[in-house]
C-alpha cells in the first residue's frame, strides 16, 4: 500500500485504537473484525482495506504497542541519565493504571496467555515482541547499574509486575497490585549497584 492521505491515516489509526481497546477488554478470539468496525463506526470493508485478516490487525497492534513503549523509553532516557530512576519510572507505568489493570488485566500479558495455550507461533508475534522489547530495555538498565545478573533482575521485575497484575485482576483486588509495586519500588531503591 502506498502513502496514505491524512484522512486514511486517521481512519487506520482509529481502527487500530478501537481494535486494541476491544481486544484488551474481550480477548482476541472473542473480538471480530465486525465488532471493531462497529466500535470504530466504519464499514467492515474499511477494515479489510487496511487489514486483510485479524492476524494482520494484531501485528499492527503489536507494532503500535512496541513503538509506544520505545517512545516512553526515549522520554525516560532524555529525562534522566540514572538507570535506577529510569527503572522507577518504568515501575510507575502500572501504578498509573491500577483500576484498569485490576478490571481487565495486562493487555500484553493477557494476549500472551491467550495464545500460549494454543498457538506458540502467534504468541511470538504479539506477546513475545512487546514483552521482549520491555525485557531488553529493563535488562539494559540493570546492566547500566552494574548488575552482573541483569537478565535475572529484569525477569524478576517484569515477572513480579505481571504476576501482581494477574492476581489483582483475578481476585478483583487492586491492593495486591499496589502492595507489590511498593515492594518493587523499595527493592529498586535499595538494590546495590555493581553486584
Amino acid at each position: 500500500m502506498g502513502a496514505m492521505s491524512p484522512r486514511n491515516t486517521h481512519k487506520r489509526d482509529l481502527i487500530l485504537a478501537e481494535g486494541e481497546a476491544l481486544i484488551y477488554r474481550r480477548g482476541f478470539r472473542r473480538t471480530t473484525l465486525a465488532d471493531i468496525a462497529h466500535a470504530a463506526k466504519v464499514a467492515l470493508g474499511n477494515i479489510y482495506y487496511y487489514f486483510k485478516t485479524k492476524d494482520e490487525l494484531l501485528e499492527a497492534i503489536s507494532a503500535r504497542r512496541t513503538e509506544a513503549f520505545t517512545e516512553r523509553c526515549r522520554e525516560w532516557e532524555a529525562h534522566s541519565s540514572d538507570p535506577r530512576l529510569r527503572l522507577l519510572a518504568y515501575l510507575d507505568l502500572p501504578g498509573e493504571r491500577i483500576d484498569e489493570l485490576t478490571a481487565h488485566g495486562c493487555p500484553i500479558g493477557g494476549l500472551a496467555q491467550e495464545f500460549i495455550k494454543e498457538d506458540r507461533e502467534r504468541d511470538g508475534r504479539i506477546g513475545h515482541i512487546v514483552l521482549a522489547a520491555q525485557m531488553d530495555w529493563v535488562q539494559n538498565q540493570f546492566h547500566a547499574l552494574g548488575r552482573r545478573r541483569a537478565h535475572e533482575d529484569a525477569a524478576h521485575l517484569i515477572g513480579a509486575i505481571q504476576g501482581a497484575i494477574l492476581m489483582a485482576a483475578a481476585l478483583n483486588d487492586p491492593a495486591l497490585l499496589k502492595i507489590e509495586l511498593a515492594r518493587l519500588h523499595d527493592w529498586l531503591k535499595t538494590l546495590p549497584s555493581n553486584d
